[in-house]
């Protein structure tokens, strides 16, 4: 009996081992093996670094078709490296250098705790609030937005109950944004985005994004725009260059490198006075395989000579390092870089 009961206790352990994570959004983990982080598929699923075992990531997108691999069923997923990481060999990598890897190695973590900088600037967290009804994330956002086609609904509220129409806007009409705020309802878990602004010396509330009704699936999708989510346009590090100091600033977004020359330079750092080349990446308009994209980690938010020209964080060929934008263009429209003034802009207004 005593040998049945080891045998038994045996095999839980074995199957425990091997029980599935729960997965979710934005969630905290922490590789259980040294563990290889991938480009997308769609960026040629190239090996981008291999990080050490027992470094910390975040989820931001999870693949719907499970795999098993070494009798782990999971799911891929794209991870963000978190702060103090380190690869395989016990080199630095840096916070935000985003990757695909198999979530069968992970393991949930506690949430680590802290304030994203944003130097008072948009973005910056006002407040974590909570009434009968909602969960409330207040950030400051400072804009004027002039209205355009993409609004469907032109109210100024009261509250972000909708209990009154203080009065409403037309096409072409310019509001300013004072504040962002992040909603989610206590009933269904459901998220809502709402600009507090004012228009014409009133103040309230214009409904920007949510959670809605959708025709295919038949039911309330949670679907909502948050151009700050996960701490987007948060500054990671300031870098001086000769006599320029760049601020670099979280962006996560696919963009596509053309070029007329065959390669595209990356740099150590952003610029090209007081920088070297560590790699270069291969341009779609010459290479005639194909389209090469790449996944952005940070960006400028200086720029040269045009506001399209700001320098763009890559890891590529195990190296972190900077890419001008202009070589770079964002597919189907819509701006090139989506910092949030620009990501509302394009939802509401003039887009740049």
């Amino acid at each position: 009996m005593k040998r049945l009961s080891i045998v038994l206790l045996s095999i839980f352990i074995s199957f425990s081992a091997f029980a599935q994570t729960k997965l979710a959004l934005y969630q905290d983990m922490i590789t259980t093996d040294n563990l290889r982080l991938r480009s997308p598929k769609y960026a040629g699923n190239k090996i981008l670094t291999v990080l050490n075992k027992g470094t910390r990531v975040k989820i931001i997108d999870i693949e719907d078709k499970e795999e098993t691999i070494d009798g782990i069923t999971s799911n891929w997923v794209m991870v963000e490296v978190q702060k103090n990481a380190k690869d395989k060999d016990g080199n630095p990598i840096k916070y935000a250098v985003v990757g695909r890897c198999f979530a069968g190695y992970l393991k949930e973590a506690t949430p680590a705790s802290y304030v994203p900088d944003y130097e008072n600037g948009n973005g910056t967290i006002l407040a974590q609030t909570e009434d009968n009804d909602f969960y409330i994330l207040k950030r400051k956002h400072q804009q004027k937005i002039k209205i355009g086609e993409m609004t469907d609904d032109f109210n100024i509220y009261k509250d972000i109950n909708k209990s009154q129409v203080l009065t409403q806007i037309t096409l072409n009409d310019s509001i300013n944004v004072e504040e962002l705020w992040v909603v989610q309802s206590k009933n269904d878990s459901l998220h809502y985005v709402w600009l507090k602004v004012s228009y014409n010396g009133i103040q309230g509330f214009f409904f920007y994004s949510g959670a809605h009704y959708n025709n295919y699936y038949k039911k309330i999708v949670d679907s909502y725009s948050d151009p700050y989510q996960n701490n987007r346009w948060e500054i990671l590090e300031k870098i001086k260059t000769g006599n320029k100091v760049w601020t670099a600033r979280k962006v996560y977004q696919t963009l596509s490198v053309f070029s007329e020359n065959g390669f595209v330079e990356v740099r150590d750092k952003p610029g090209v006075v007081g920088t070297v080349v560590i790699a270069k990446i291969p341009s779609s308009f010459k290479n005639g395989n194909g389209q090469e994209n790449i996944i952005t980690e940070a960006i400028t938010e200086e720029y040269e000579g045009s506001y399209n020209k700001r320098w763009v964080r890559i890891t590529v060929e195990g190296k972190t390092g900077w890419i001008s934008g202009a070589s770079l263009s964002a597919e189907r429209g819509g701006p090139t870089y989506y910092i949030p003034e620009d990501w509302i802009a394009w939802d509401k207004g003039d887009a740049p």
